[in-house]
């Protein structure tokens, strides 16, 4: 298998985080490798939410609106603590 190269724009932070990983050429392999498995498999992404309110993880699909289209929203409703304060994590 050939290998090819891709250039990518991070920040400070991102860059110095990259250094620190053993293999980040690697990771980022595996990663897209997820994202084709779900995206062959049918299923949607699935982003990380975070409550502030009960410090819960919870990872959720697109909200679907027949208006709005399928989207990604910034807030969620958390279930757990039952309070609005779930936000994406990026």
């Amino acid at each position: 298998m050939v290998r090819r190269q891709k250039l990518i724009s991070m920040t400070d932070r991102h860059f110095e985080v990259a250094q620190e990983m053993g293999n980040f050429s690697k990771w980022v392999r595996e990663q897209l490798d997820k994202h084709i498995q779900k995206t062959q498999n049918g299923q949607e992404d699935e982003k990380e939410y975070h409550c502030k309110g009960c410090n819960s993880t919870l990872f959720l699909n697109r909200v679907q609106c027949r208006l709005r289209g399928n989207y990604w929203a910034a807030i969620r409703w958390c279930h757990t603590c039952d309070t609005e304060t779930l936000t994406r994590v990026i």
